[in-house]
């Protein structure tokens, strides 16, 4: 007797939205950023770019 073999399948959670915080998360762009001037973010499948000037602004371009 054969034995097929099924491939393991990859478990991928989905994205749930949360409970609104009573509180707005508050992130320091030190933590984003760590050193560069970009940060790649995705958002409903568009990716958008967060920039950090020679100024110290942010820009956020899609």
């Amino acid at each position: 007797m054969t034995e097929s073999f099924t491939p393991p399948t990859p478990s991928i959670a989905p994205v749930v939205p949360s409970q609104p915080a009573s509180e707005p998360r508050n992130l320091q762009s030190a933590e984003l950023f760590q050193g560069a001037r970009v940060v790649e973010i995705t958002h409903s499948g568009e990716t958008y770019r967060l920039l950090l000037t020679r100024n110290n602004r942010l820009i956020l371009q899609k």
